[in-house]
């Protein structure tokens, strides 16, 4: 998805690291003994875990980080969200419904997507999340 808003314009990043940051990380020894997920996806976690909030991580950057072509690195991120570590978020435009932007979260807890401070800043853009639940 293309961004409506630009970076310059947008405090918001690509990619936010949901887990706690360090400077070293670790990956959970659920998802490395996880059979059902391959050591194709198994990598890109790793990959994905590893950078800053700052870190874009789009497919070509992905791909030259890997031998793997981006069929694979889709079908590794699908694994990935399917077991709860990843998860695209896009957000609209709250007055005219229009979608804006997106942005990838990884997490090392399944299903655990702490993305407070990034809702705060939508909704300062005056843009929203409406398919997560409302509390």
């Amino acid at each position: 998805m293309e961004r409506i808003i630009t970076k310059n314009d947008n405090p918001l990043m690509d990619a936010i690291n949901c887990s706690p940051p360090d400077n070293f990380i670790i990956i959970p020894n659920t998802i490395l003994k996880n059979p059902s997920i391959s050591f194709k996806a198994k990598g890109i976690f790793s990959l994905l875990i590893s950078n800053e909030d700052e870190y874009i991580p789009y497919l070509d950057i992905i791909k030259k980080a890997s031998t793997d072509g981006e069929t694979s690195i889709k079908a590794g991120l699908s694994e990935l969200e399917k077991a709860g570590y990843f998860r695209r978020f896009k957000y609209r435009d709250k007055k005219t419904k229009k979608w804006v932007g997106s942005f990838w979260g990884i997490t090392d807890t399944p299903n655990s997507f702490n993305i407070d401070i990034y809702i705060q800043k939508l909704e300062k853009l005056g843009c929203e999340i409406p398919t997560l639940k409302k509390q």
